[in-house]
């Protein structure tokens, strides 16, 4: 198994800014890198898809960039070429038959939900399930493999023991106000989760 987290071009086809798009456009990310090109897979996916093929590889992992698909994060700003470059790479994944195997959210919050308070606005639950809905709807009948929330465990544990973690975020979370973003989370995966397994069944929802 291969797993990705980039696709890139942050920029292009619609895709709006997310969160880390803006950090390291300040200039807050170590050495002034930014993620505007990253591996390019956006762009070379079918090469990529091939050297899976000569790797051997039988299942790849990727995460779906929200605000690739809805631009601000909400229903209001579906992107039609966001949720083409995913199909494409669906297929193309498929039709060398590695399967694909899909994680919603990784750590990518569009800015326009930031700007609205982000996990601190108890909204967020409904835009993630909208998130949810779309990317099952589009996607849903050829994913077998979900991730809702990467490495959720993990990353809540950080954010209470990594000083160096907590530095990373502190644009956006401070103080007590952790203790609302932590608990807003599980109420979006409990939702997106009931939405798959109440409309695409368990076949569609073998988490990862």
């Amino acid at each position: 198994m291969v797993i990705i987290a980039y696709c890139f071009a942050s920029n292009e086809s619609g895709k709006g800014p997310s969160i880390w798009d803006v950090k390291s456009h300040k200039g807050e990310i170590a050495y002034q890198q930014t993620g505007d090109v990253a591996c390019d897979s956006y762009h070379k996916y079918t090469e990529d898809v091939q050297m899976l093929v000569r790797l051997g590889v039988s299942h790849y992992r990727f995460s779906i960039a929200w605000s690739r698909v809805m631009a601000d994060g909400t229903l209001h700003t579906i992107n039609s070429k966001g949720i083409e470059y995913y199909n494409n790479l669906i297929d193309e994944l498929l039709g060398n038959n590695i399967q694909p195997m899909v994680t919603l959210y990784h750590w990518d919050l569009p800015q326009a939900l930031q700007d609205i308070g982000g996990w601190q606005n108890d909204k967020i639950i409904e835009y993630f399930n909208d998130y949810a809905r779309l990317c099952y709807s589009s996607f849903g009948d050829r994913v077998s493999y979900t991730n809702s929330l990467n490495f959720y465990k993990k990353q809540k544990k950080k954010m209470f023991s990594s000083d160096i973690d907590q530095k990373s975020l502190t644009a956006y979370f401070s103080g007590t106000l952790w203790f609302i973003f932590i608990n807003f989370i599980p109420f979006c995966n409990l939702s997106g989760i009931f939405f798959i397994r109440s409309n695409f069944g368990s076949r569609s929802m073998k988490p990862l």
